[in-house]
């Protein structure tokens, strides 16, 4: 690692000297997505997910995409030339960009001087006109503008590689564990049980390893329910539990029961 690392309050004395516009906001320190997502801020932008992640040659990549997507790395090593992608360690991360655990962002590339480390960006952030980024600390939080975070990457000589990153289908296992907490309409007391669903490991929708057989006999046990029902549900899944995003994996796993 380079000796001459910056910390947050020298990053910001740069954005300043570089005229780039910047909002910055202290608060209590994140570690998670699930942590910064329960913040409570007055900078509005783009919150975003951050992976660094290597391959079998040592090549690394800060890969930037939104705050709900589960990216699918296989998918996303083919997208980059790469073979098998794994998440870096927490000491590959301070020692290539002088960060500790739930601080990385684009702007702790002022810290690869060597340029070892490659910036990809999700498509589906183009576009945002702003973002919030942590400024080489999890203790706090930058606003900067699309144009904002350009002139950062240009100065630095980071240049970003913008392309579609493609989200990762949930497993079985975990398609039961974030919804089975749900109720069908009007049984509240009684937790929603998918007993129809294939225990098979393979990776894809729920809604693929179910016989139709089951679903019939699902459908048949359930079908006094209404479609209105089940948005209901999938309403839900994205407000009063909080899992934003999750609403197409919800009815798919819900057709998978024979209720679409």
């Amino acid at each position: 690692m380079n000796d001459s690392v910056l910390g947050k309050n020298e990053l910001l004395k740069l954005l300043e000297e570089w005229h780039i516009p910047f909002l910055c906001e202290e608060h209590d320190a994140v570690l998670n997505m699930s942590e910064s997502g329960m913040l409570t801020l007055s900078l509005a932008g783009a919150r975003c997910k951050h992976l660094l992640l290597q391959d079998k040659n040592d090549h690394y990549f800060l890969v930037v995409t939104t705050a709900t997507k589960s990216l699918d790395l296989a998918e996303l090593a083919a997208a980059l030339g790469s073979r098998r992608l794994s998440f870096a360690s927490a000491d590959k991360l301070f020692e290539l960009l002088g960060i500790r655990t739930g601080s990385l962002s684009p702007l702790a590339l002022v810290n690869d001087e060597s340029g070892r480390v490659r910036l990809v960006i999700d498509a589906d952030l183009s576009g945002e006109e702003s973002f919030l980024f942590h400024p080489l600390e999890n203790n706090a939080t930058v606003w900067l503008s699309r144009a904002g975070l350009e002139t950062f990457l240009r100065t630095i000589e980071h240049p970003a590689d913008w392309l579609h990153a493609c989200a990762r289908f949930r497993t079985t296992s975990e398609m039961r564990s974030s919804f089975a907490c749900f109720a069908w309409p009007g049984s509240a007391s009684t937790p929603m049980r998918p007993r129809a669903i294939d225990r098979s490991r393979s990776r894809g929708w729920a809604c693929r390893r179910v016989s139709r057989q089951s679903a019939q006999s699902v459908q048949s046990k359930h079908d006094s329910r209404s479609l209105q029902g089940v948005r209901n549900i999938q309403s839900a899944a994205i407000h009063d539990q909080g899992l934003q995003g999750d609403a197409d994996e919800l009815g798919c796993f819900l057709t998978s029961l024979g209720r679409i």
